[in-house]
């Protein structure tokens, strides 16, 4: 039952993106759902200022030299192989639009603005090691840097509507959190 009641929560969030020309979400719509249903803790991500709700269920992975010179800078894992990684680069002298190039050309499909927690962000859909994610990308025009939060597997019944609560719990958090 709770399995088919975060499952109407999540579809219900979705219709009501699919609605609006750039999708709005917030934490306040799903934040007594989730602590209830998937106990955790908000934690800063080292990035920006955002934090994101994680489970307790999830547990660090440790980064390998190869994924570090990619850029990946944290992987979160649950016993059923769900994941959710950081990944943390330049785009040197290049801008957003040569990223939003780069990512249809690697097959992103379903790119996306919208607004967590009023965080404008990019979600797109890209499979990633022949495993279908969906991924968000936080462009800071400061530095020319962006972060991108990928998610996957998202055909993991189970985990879509846990990544759904952890995607809308992204929020500006201090560091100090």
């Amino acid at each position: 039952m709770k399995k088919l009641f975060a499952l109407m929560t999540v579809l219900c969030l979705l219709c009501c993106c699919a609605l609006a020309e750039t999708a709005e979400t917030s934490w306040e719509q799903v934040e007594e759902f989730a602590t209830a249903t998937y106990p955790g803790e908000i934690k800063p991500l080292g990035v920006y200022s955002l934090g994101m709700y994680v489970p307790d269920s999830f547990h660090a992975v440790e980064v390998t030299d190869e994924q570090k010179a990619a850029g990946v800078y944290f992987i979160l894992e649950d016993d059923n192989g769900c994941r959710v990684s950081g990944t943390y680069q330049s785009l040197g002298d290049n801008g957003v639009d040569y990223l939003i190039d780069e990512l249809t050309k690697a097959g992103a499909t379903d790119l996306t603005e919208i607004i967590m927690n009023e965080i404008p962000a990019i979600n797109y859909d890209l499979v990633i090691n022949e495993v279908q994610t969906s991924n968000l990308l936080f462009f800071n025009a400061n530095d020319n840097t962006f972060l991108t939060l990928s998610f996957g597997p998202t055909d993991n019944e189970d985990f879509r509507p846990i990544s759904s609560i952890m995607v809308a719990s992204i929020q500006l958090v201090s560091e100090a959190e």
